[in-house]
């Protein structure tokens, strides 16, 4: 429903603006949630978590002072970071990504 507020106008009131704070919350869900996105001690801590009707998710946002780029599917996570970055995937110990790197969940 929350998606659905603007998109589909539920309200009727999209014309008049918005509803930003509603937007913020999808957006913390996708991340933090689907993606699984934390920051700690330094550390981009990626834990992905994708509904199995969904072939992928593609998010690009700021953190640590980086651009930072993360192609999920359910089998592996590609992360692209515009300068040096700690990375731990799904409880793995951290690694340091530059550029574009592939990384695996341990199986």
């Amino acid at each position: 429903m929350a998606l659905a507020l603007d998109l589909a106008d539920l309200t009727g009131m999209t014309g008049a603006g918005l509803h930003m704070a509603n937007l913020g919350g999808l957006w913390q869900a996708v991340v933090a949630g689907l993606a699984g996105v934390r920051v700690r001690a330094g550390v981009l801590s990626v834990d992905p978590r994708l509904p199995g009707a969904w072939e992928g998710l593609h998010l690009r946002f700021r953190c640590l002072g980086r651009t930072v780029r993360l192609d999920i599917t359910h089998d592996r996570t590609e992360i692209s970071a515009d300068a040096p970055l700690a990375v731990a995937l799904s409880g793995q110990s951290p690694r340091t990504v530059t550029g574009t790197a592939t990384l695996r969940a341990a199986g």
